[in-house]
C-alpha cells in the first residue's frame, strides 16, 4: 500500500518515519530556494561590479537553466 505522503506541505498519513522523511524532503527544499537566492544575489553583484549591466532574477535563472540544459545533453542526460 502507498502511503499518502506530500513533501510540498500537502495533507500527510503514514507512518511517522515518512512523516519525518516528508518533513526532511522539505527543510531540504526550503535549504535550496534559500541558497537559489543567495547565488542569484551574488550573480547580480558580479554583473554590476564587472559593468556588464544588472539582469533581473529572471533573466539570471534563465541563463542557469540553459546552461543546465547545455550540460544535461553534452553529458547525455
Amino acid at each position: 500500500m502507498c502511503a499518502t505522503i506530500h513533501a510540498d506541505g500537502g495533507p500527510t498519513a503514514g507512518s511517522p518515519e515518512e512523516q519525518r522523511q516528508a518533513n526532511t524532503l522539505e527543510t531540504i527544499a526550503s535549504e535550496l530556494r534559500y541558497q537559489n537566492a543567495v547565488l542569484t544575489e551574488i550573480i547580480a553583484t558580479l554583473d554590476t561590479i564587472h559593468g556588464e549591466g544588472i539582469r533581473s532574477g529572471t533573466a539570471i535563472h534563465t541563463a542557469i537553466t540553459d546552461h543546465e540544459v547545455t550540460r544535461r545533453e553534452q553529458k547525455g542526460i
